[in-house]
């Protein structure tokens, strides 16, 4: 769960996933409009939006069988991007042999901020 305009960290599990010896681990956070945006938030859907994206280097991956612990930091900057309503995740890497991968997409609510700026 993420807020608009808040510095977050967020933590992915990746079950039954071993990202021990991936050698470049980036989540990837999208939302397309109209389908994941409020349409009751004032700040909500607009003509000339239809799709964000932003991809962010994990700056901590972790194992403990059979799971993967992935970490990525968000600025307010880079939340403030995103509208109120959903944003979808997914995490890729390369793997030891050089070949990229990735997980299942995820849609998870993104929420609102009273104070709208970067602090």
């Amino acid at each position: 769960m993420t807020r608009r305009y808040t510095d977050t960290t967020l933590t992915l599990l990746l079950k039954n996933v071993n990202l021990s010896s991936a050698r470049q681990v980036y989540v990837t956070i999208s939302q397309n409009a109209p389908e994941d945006i409020d349409p009751s938030d004032g700040n909500g859907y607009n003509a000339l939006f239809d799709k964000k994206e932003i991809t962010i280097q994990s700056n901590s991956v972790s194992y403990s069988s059979p799971n993967t612990t992935v970490v990525v930091n968000l600025t307010q900057a880079q939340n403030s991007q995103f509208k109120t309503g959903y944003v979808r995740l997914q995490v890729n890497w390369i793997d030891s042999s050089g070949k990229r991968k990735a997980s299942v997409i995820k849609r998870i609510k993104h929420h609102a901020n009273l104070h709208e700026e970067v602090i």
